[in-house]
């Protein structure tokens, strides 16, 4: 959905910032985006759910979303 993408690009700008609270967007992005069947967009906010646990030096908590990512790029 294109409100998950806009979320997601609001967390991608706190996440640049070095800002957590990125992920009160990155979270509302995954709950709405989980409603629907549009891989490409799941796949889109996981990927940078992703990255921004890798910049907060989190890379165990990426794993978890590995899942959603393979089907984005399948």
């Amino acid at each position: 959905s294109s409100q998950s993408k806009s979320l997601t690009n609001i967390a991608n700008i706190y996440t640049d910032r070095y800002n957590k609270e990125a992920f009160i967007f990155y979270d509302e992005a995954n709950v709405l985006v989980d409603q629907t069947d549009d891989a490409e967009t799941k796949g889109y906010v996981s990927s940078n759910t992703a990255g921004a646990y890798n910049k907060f030096n989190k890379p165990d908590k990426a794993l978890f979303l590995l899942p959603a990512i393979k089907a984005w790029w399948l």
